[in-house]
Order: structure tokens, then sequence, then C-alpha cells
């Protein structure tokens, strides 16, 4: 007898680029690497087949046309060998990075079909002032804020990776140029290039969150030329007070600032992370280490995005009370002051089905309110778990659950082993790097949750 499956009957994902596939200049895919999303069309950094590792970046429209921006065969000044962390800002333009690190790294703009560095090489910061790229970001306009570490650098050489650490930079840029933020209150001497966050609000904002060094500046925006001090060390929040650490993980078009931070207060042992939504001078606490989050204690927070109305995405690691050296279970959290909605918990039944969800794996949440997340589901028995499916779903604004890609549908995707989210538009559409067996089989799936085909 043919036995259903538990959950959707098919994925709205459909394959849009893989491995093999072959372009009129000549270009086969060999890998897919990277890619982002942008009013239905994909940025996509690639591997060249039989080429010795070079790249190219392809522009996949949505009527699927797909063009080459950039070959790495060609004679040019950028390392085709090194192309990573493609990103795209809504508006259409482009930011992708090339080198291995330490007075390698470049930073190219693409804008309007044209290639700039602005990193790395003239007009854009060079050695001394610039070695190492940072954090980057780009938004609405092609207004791009990174972090560059120079000046004297230091290498430390351990068991994993070198630690690099430098005097850094703040930079915004745009195609008009590169603008150096120079304050002498700032404090960047000795970091990892790493360490200061950026993000960029839809208004085209540039927003810096420094580590905390004495009373400095702790939170910085920069627009239209101007930088303003939002958060020095010596600022409080209200419910928090001082602050040990400080990071603006979103900002929506009304200035809402998604806030993860550590109290500078000790409470027993350790200061309390804590998760809240900064609006002008008020703060709104969401959750707090070491209290009580859907029946059970938060061990550990971590916030992710939030949506044009000010309501936050975050993952809380929860434990049973009582239980402080239990194995966190990741859950996901959206909503503000007013009240919290849990979208999917570790070790709990997948919403509406029997399937346990076996880990959460990431997430995206967009202006409207639609929540993106990938899953590994399955059964658990006796401590021993089974991995039984792995899934991408668009939880929409008003709560419906949409599968966009999932291992079960093999005859639509083939044999998935892992899912990627890559890009996430305002639409509610997905862009998955999915792994098909062996991970070295990869492709690109574009699905919508709207209901509407594409």
């Amino acid at each position: 007898m043919p036995i259903t499956p538990p959950g959707p009957a098919s994925s709205t994902a459909r394959i849009i680029l893989s491995n093999g596939d072959r372009f009129a200049d000549g270009i086969v895919i060999g890998n897919i690497e990277d890619a982002s999303l942008y009013a239905g069309t994909a940025a996509v950094l690639i591997t060249i087949a039989e080429s010795g590792r070079t790249g190219a970046l392809l522009i996949r429209e949505p009527d699927g046309t797909v063009t080459t921006a950039f070959d790495g065969r060609q004679p040019d000044d950028i390392d085709g060998t090194t192309l990573s962390r493609v990103r795209a800002a809504p508006t259409g333009e482009i930011v992708f990075q090339s080198g291995r690190g330490l007075d390698s790294d470049r930073l190219h703009l693409l804008a309007d079909g044209v290639i700039q560095t602005i990193a790395g090489a003239e007009p854009g910061p060079v050695f001394p002032d610039f070695r190492i790229l940072g954090n980057v970001r780009i938004g609405t306009g092609g207004v791009v804020a990174f972090v560059g570490g120079g000046g004297p650098c230091e290498v430390q050489v351990g068991d994993e990776q070198p630690r690099v650490s430098c005097t850094n930079a703040l930079y915004v840029a745009d195609t008009g140029g590169v603008t150096r933020l120079d304050d002498e209150e700032l404090e960047l001497e000795r970091q990892r290039p790493t360490a200061v966050r950026v993000e960029i609000d839809p208004n085209g904002g540039a927003w810096f969150s420094l580590p905390r060094r004495g009373n400095a500046p702790m939170l910085l925006h920069h627009r239209d030329g101007v930088t303003d001090v939002v958060l020095t060390a010596s600022s409080e929040l209200p419910g928090v007070g001082l602050l040990n650490a400080l990071e603006a993980v979103a900002i929506n078009a009304s200035g809402d600032i998604l806030i993860e931070a550590t109290q500078r207060e000790l409470v027993g042992e350790r200061r309390p992370h804590v998760i809240g939504v900064l609006r002008g001078d008020s703060f709104s606490l969401l959750a707090k280490e070491g209290t009580e989050l859907g029946g059970q204690t938060v061990a550990t927070l971590r916030g992710l995005a939030i949506d044009g109305a000010g309501r936050a995405l975050f993952e809380a690691g929860l434990v049973p009370p009582g239980d402080p050296s239990a194995t966190p279970r990741a859950s996901l959290w959206y909503g503000d002051a007013s009240g919290l909605v849990e979208i999917v918990r570790e070790g709990e039944p997948f919403p509406g089905e029997g399937a346990i969800v076996l880990d959460l794996q990431a997430s995206r949440l967009n202006d409207a309110g639609d929540i993106a997340f990938t899953t590994r589901l399955g059964s658990a028995d006796g401590g021993t778990a089974r991995v039984e499916e792995v899934r991408a779903t668009v939880r929409r604004a008003n709560g419906d659950l949409v599968t966009v890609a999932s291992s079960r549908h093999t005859g639509q995707l083939g044999t998935i082993s892992s899912l990627q989210i890559v890009g996430f538009d305002a639409e509610g559409t997905l862009l998955l790097i999915a792994a098909r067996g062996a991970s070295s089989d990869r492709v690109l799936l574009l699905g919508r949750s709207d209901g509407r085909e594409g």
C-alpha cells in the first residue's frame, strides 16, 4: 500500500541554477559558492568548471536570463580565484570580496554595470590604513558600510586560524567615493576586524556597534555626511542599566533598533544578556538571560532581525527551571513588548505535525513580518535522533506556514542533504543553496511563499 509521508505534499521552490549548467560565454558552473537576492534577481558567485578555482559573478534575472557580471578568467586586477561574500542592495547594487586575508583583501562594488574597487586599491583606502577587511553591509542606493583593519597589525598563530588584530577604521562608501569616519573619541586599536558590527537601515543610514572602551562611543549612526553618537559606555538602558557590551542587530525605517546587549552589573557570577528594542529614549526589554520564557529558563539569547512595525525576531536557548547545566534547546521568538509568539522549538513537534524539530538552523525576517527558517526534522527515541527531513519554511505574517523546500520532495528537487538561506525579500521569496547528496553537488533554489506562481 502506498504511504503518504507526513508534512506538505510539495515544495514551492524550483531549481534555477545547478552545477554543470553551461552558458553562451563558455562558463560552466563547477560549484555554487554564494548568492544574494534583490527584487527577484539573484547575484551568484560560482566556481568555473575546470578553471583552477577561478570564479565568476552571475546575475540571474526573474525571467531566467543569466548574464556574467565578472569573469575571473579575463585579465583584471581582481583575483578571480578568491571571490567571496556577495551581498546585494534592494536597488540592485552589489558588493563582493576578493583576497585571502591580511594584505590581500579587496572589496568591490558593482553599480550600473560597472565594477570599482572601494577598499584595498585606490581610490579607496589602501596600505597601511587598510590591510584586512572586517564586516560589510550594503543598503538601498548602493550605500556600503565596512570596517578595515590597518596601521600596526599583529598576527598571533595558534592551534586554530591565525588571530589578526589591527587598528580598525570605519568607512561608508557609494559610487561617489569612500568616507572614513574619523573621531578622536573612538578607540579602535588592537581589535579584530570583525569586532565592530555594521548594519545599514532602509534609509541608507550606517550603524557601527563598537566594543566597550572606557567611556568611548559604543553605537554610531552615519548618514548624509553626519556622524552621531547614539550610545556610549556611560549610557544606561531603562531596566538594564550600564552596558558591558552592545550590538545594534537591525534597524527599521522608523528608527527602531533591535539591541542585543550584556548588562554591566553582575547577577550571581554572570552578566546577563538582554534583547530589546530601542525607540528614541525608550527601551523595551523583550528577553533576559536567567528569566522565564515559554515555561523554561533563558540560558542564551541572540538577536536576529526587526520588521517594519518594530517587532523583533530572536533566538533563545532554553533549559528546564533549576537546571542551568542542561544543554539549551534553541527556540525562535517573534513580537514586541505587547507579546511574544514562539515560532518553533528544538525537541518539540513542528507546528501542526508529529515530526520533532531536531535542530533550528537559520532564520530571516522581512519588513512585512514574514519569517523564513530552516530545520532538520525527524524522531528522537531514547536519546537517539533520526533525521528524516530537511525543510525550509516561511511563516507568513498572518501565521500561515508555507514549505518552500523539503528533502522529502525528491521528484522536484532531487536528494537534498542540506539547505542554506542566502536571500529573503520583501515579497517573501526565499533563495536557497541546497546540497544534493555529496556536498559538492549544489543547486540554487528560488521559492515564493505568497501563493503566486514564479
